[in-house]
């Protein structure tokens, strides 16, 4: 476990966390606040979110940065992690447009390791919709599929500010309520005008969760937007 940093204070209730990305593992200082996770059993996708207080540990984060740095004169100081763990159980016809899904066999479907790090236990796997492939488990073990993996993402919030825009929905046509787009693959929108970005669901949930124990997240949830 790497050492805190002689020159700062370890803020009390923080402890090391080493939490898997996928690739290099992230390690940092912190306290757990709370967490929201949307599976209820009936998903053949699901997200789990976290939320961490940490410290910033990165001395380069100093005044030498930039003053629109973000993490300009931030080492030492608190701050949020938003972690966020993406689980599915769905695969896909090897030769299959549809993206998403890493290409390998049959018997390669239950491993766990560092490059396929799958965490889920229910073995059974759930057809894509749309490329609509074969039953895996009437396929033979070297038969080749796309499945898609257990994915990671971290946010470091250097204000509860911005930890509350990270939990936005994602971008949306006003038009067609699709992604962005010049022009729409789903339905052949061409007109593009961002809707109005609103808190997801277990984004508002995790908030909740914390508004009472975190002044500096109730202020910002109290914040008034203009047009």
């Amino acid at each position: 476990m790497e050492t805190f940093p002689a020159d700062l204070v370890l803020p009390s209730g923080m402890t090391h966390y080493e939490l898997p990305t996928g690739d290099n593992p992230l390690v940092f200082w912190g306290e757990f606040l709370y967490e929201v996770d949307t599976d209820d059993g009936n998903r053949n996708r699901w997200a789990h979110l976290q939320l961490y207080k940490i410290i910033d540990t990165d001395p380069s984060h100093d005044l030498s940065l930039k003053e629109d740095d973000e993490n300009r004169d931030m080492y030492g100081r608190e701050m949020y992690l938003l972690y966020t763990i993406g689980h599915t159980l769905v695969y896909h016809d090897k030769d299959s447009s549809c993206r998403g899904g890493v290409r390998m066999r049959v018997s390669e479907f239950a491993r766990k390791t560092a490059d396929f790090p799958r965490s889920e236990d229910d073995p059974d796997l759930e057809p894509c919709e749309k490329c609509s492939p074969p039953d895996y488990r009437q396929a033979s073990p070297g038969d080749f599929f796309r499945l898609e993996i257990t994915w990671y993402s971290y946010t470091p919030c250097q204000s509860a500010a911005k930890l509350i825009q990270s939990l936005y929905r994602e971008p949306r046509c006003a038009v067609c309520r699709h992604k962005p787009h010049s022009k729409c693959w789903t339905c052949g929108c061409t007109t593009y005008k961002e809707a109005p970005r609103t808190l997801s669901v277990p984004g508002r949930e995790l908030l909740e969760g914390v508004r009472d124990t975190e002044p500096e997240i109730a202020a910002a949830m109290g914040t008034k937007r203009r047009l």
